[in-house]
């Protein structure tokens, strides 16, 4: 387990900065789309499905209308990470780094809500 580790400071934070990086991985994890992002997507003619992170400007131009958002905030799943004593147990933890397109009014709306993104960046 990584917190019951003795790794000097600097070697821990490069430890949780590779965790981050897999998690934020932005085209290689099929995304989720939410009903609302799904609707909006149609009107404009765009599948979420197989539009990644990179092409969001051809079609969302300033990224003002959709968000891709971790739905489970990577700050989590680092934390989940430090807790799991095995290799497998950690593949297990990181397949948690899913990602949803959503509308940017939707987050707001959750904020408003009280719903943090603990963490997470929007992507």
């Amino acid at each position: 387990m990584l917190r019951a580790t003795d790794l000097p400071h600097r070697d821990r934070q490069r430890v949780l900065e590779s965790i981050s990086d897999h998690v934020e991985v932005h085209d290689l994890i099929q995304p989720g789309v939410s009903d609302a992002a799904k609707a909006e997507a149609e009107r404009i003619g765009v599948d979420l499905r197989t539009a990644g992170w990179h092409e969001q400007p051809k079609f969302d131009p300033g990224r003002k209308v959709f968000v891709r958002e971790h739905v489970v905030p990577v700050s989590s799943i680092r934390a989940a990470c430090l807790e799991v004593e095995s290799e497998e147990d950690t593949a297990l933890c990181l397949q948690a780094a899913r990602v949803a397109w959503v509308l940017r009014q939707e987050v707001r709306a959750l904020t408003r809500l009280g719903f943090q993104n603990g963490g997470a960046r929007h992507v």
